[in-house]
């Protein structure tokens, strides 16, 4: 059974959202939308942040923090 994935890369998430990647880092800038962690260096959005979002209404919205 496949297990959803704990945290979404930018790609991923974008993919997921039908957004562009630099509307991702366009958000990250500016302090708006979903929270994300960095690991090692590399932007991951977390599983239940994502799920948190969802649950607010329309990503594109980039709600604030």
């Amino acid at each position: 059974m496949n297990q959803p994935p704990q945290f979404f890369t930018p790609a991923e998430l974008a993919a997921r959202w039908h957004l562009s990647e630099q509307t991702l880092a366009n958000w990250r800038t500016a302090k708006k939308g979903p929270r994300f962690i960095r690991l090692g260096g590399a932007v991951r959005y977390p599983l239940a942040e994502v799920l948190r979002v969802e649950q607010q209404g329309q990503p594109a919205t980039a709600p604030k923090r």
